[in-house]
């Protein structure tokens, strides 16, 4: 997969190496806070696209379909599947692209005038992901991991939802074709929509508007249960909820994901540092810090790219 660009500023930079850990914020609290209701739209355009191709007009089965329903909410199959618990999705954004003039005026020069980039290998990094929130899925919490590129292609994202529709509109005609005894038929239904939202819903963490195609995010997902999730004291790693002031001031949820130092050692590449000083002294002293905290293969490097 090769490297992928956390771009941060150096106060959470600081925070992220000394406490090695990444935070996943809930999907729903993104800084964007309108990704929610691109995705909506998208899909009520995808909706509309297969119901006038059918030459049908079904808002009513529509409103049925999304009433209530949040794609960033689903279900986890636990035990084999035996058990069904309600998740939510966590996202960890990085970009395909080093040294962004657009990344660095959102995450830089709009705070202090200074940042970083922490560069991980993608697939350390996703391995060490998989790898913890199996070990922590227990006693009531549960979870899975996901990643991929954000698409901001409005057409490629549409047609592939104009597939799912048709498929889950072909489906639910066939069980009203079969004659099944009512309740029988209303637990199909049922079956069918929660498969079909749920495909919608894993998708959904992957969607952006195409306005916001100069980021080139890859995205790394964790899907958890609501459990009680708490870093056990003394562990060096684990998964906790917690809670922090975010977007306009809401109160937003997020993981604290605690990876080994080790493991993290590993996945952390370099660190790219950009501010409005002087540049040798920011590179020096994020040096000092990452050999104060036992970091001795990862490189500094001048972003190359001043802020002000």
């Amino acid at each position: 997969m090769g490297l992928v660009f956390h771009y941060t500023t150096s106060e959470a930079a600081v925070n992220i190496l000394r406490s090695h850990s990444l935070w996943f914020t809930d999907c729903e609290y993104l800084n964007d806070p309108t990704e929610i209701g691109y995705c909506y739209q998208l899909y009520r355009d995808a909706w509309e696209n297969v119901q006038q191709g059918a030459g049908e007009s079904d808002s009513l089965s529509y409103g049925l379909l999304v009433d209530q329903l949040n794609p960033y909410e689903t279900y986890l199959n636990i035990d084999g599947g035996a058990i069904s618990a309600r998740a939510r999705y966590y996202a960890f954004s990085t970009s395909l692209q080093s040294d962004n003039v657009g990344m660095w005026a959102a995450y830089a020069r709009a705070r202090d005038a200074a940042g970083c980039i922490l560069v991980f290998d993608a697939d350390e990094l996703r391995c060490a992901l998989e790898t913890l929130v199996a070990q922590n899925s227990a006693k009531g919490c549960y979870a899975d991991t996901l990643h991929g590129r954000v698409s901001y292609d409005y057409r490629e994202t549409f047609d592939q939802l104009v597939r799912w529709i048709r498929d889950y509109c072909i489906c639910q005609k066939q069980v009203e074709y079969q004659g099944i005894a009512s309740l029988d038929s209303v637990m199909l239904h049922e079956e069918l929509r929660a498969e079909h939202w749920g495909r919608l819903s894993h998708r959904a963490p992957f969607i952006k508007s195409p306005g916001f195609a100069f980021e080139q995010e890859y995205r790394f997902v964790v899907r958890a249960t609501e459990g009680p999730w708490t870093l056990q004291d003394g562990c060096e790693s684990g998964v906790r909820l917690c809670f922090r002031t975010g977007f306009h001031g809401m109160v937003t949820p997020y993981l604290e994901i605690a990876i080994r130092h080790e493991t993290f050692a590993r996945a952390l590449r370099e660190v790219r540092v950009a501010g409005s000083g002087e540049r040798s002294l920011g590179r020096a002293g994020m040096e000092r810090l990452l050999s104060h905290l036992g970091y001795k293969k990862v490189t500094v490097v001048d972003a190359g790219i001043g802020l002000r």
